[in-house]
Parts: structure tokens; sequence; C-alpha cells
């Protein structure tokens, strides 16, 4: 019996420990949860600020636009398979000359 008599404070002090440690373990997760609940309202402010229209504020980035799910993406590799491989030679991308360098009509009060 000597020997339960000895454990015994020995245990009681082990919860004591235990208990006071198990509060302050609890305390400072309640007080993180605080923490964290305040930084996402403030999060949530500035997501707000964020996607407000400007109101005289100065410019501010527009919303990133989705493309939408009904229109396919153009295959530009495709596209080009499909080109003749050369132009015809009467093609002409250029205007003619005679078109550019008409002469400007004057206005002459007489």
């Amino acid at each position: 019996m000597s020997q339960r008599a000895t454990h015994l404070p020995l245990l009681t002090s082990f919860q004591r420990q235990a208990s006071t440690a198990l509060a302050a373990v609890t305390k400072e997760i309640q007080q993180r949860e605080h923490e964290l609940a305040a930084l996402k309202a403030e999060a949530a402010r500035w997501q707000s600020v964020l996607r407000a229209p400007a109101g005289g504020n100065g410019p501010t980035a527009p919303a990133p636009r989705r493309r939408s799910a009904k229109r396919r993406r153009l295959d530009w590799n495709a596209i080009l398979k499909e080109l003749p491989p050369a132009l015809p030679p009467k093609t002409s991308h250029r205007k003619p000359t005679d078109q550019l360098r008409r002469p400007i009509p004057t206005c002459r009060a007489g």
C-alpha cells in the first residue's frame, strides 16, 4: 500500500498539470479562432472593394471574363492548313497608287 500512496500524489499532480495545459491550449485555440474570424471579415471587405464599381475613386481593373461554354475555341492550326500554299499572283493587297495620290479639291472664294 505504501507504493499506492506514493503514486497517488504523483498522479494527482500529473492530472493538474495536464488540466492546466489543456486549459491553456483551449484558450489559445479560441483566441486564434477569433483572429481568424477577424481576418476572414477583412478579406471579405477587400473582396467587396475590388468587385465594387468605381464610384469616382479612380479606375479599377475590370472583372475577368470567362469564355462562354457554348463557344468553341478556334483551332488556328486547322485554319492554317485550309489556306492555299501560296496566294495567286493576281491577288494584290495594296491599294492602287492613283487612289492614294488624288489631288485635294480646293475651294476658292471668288
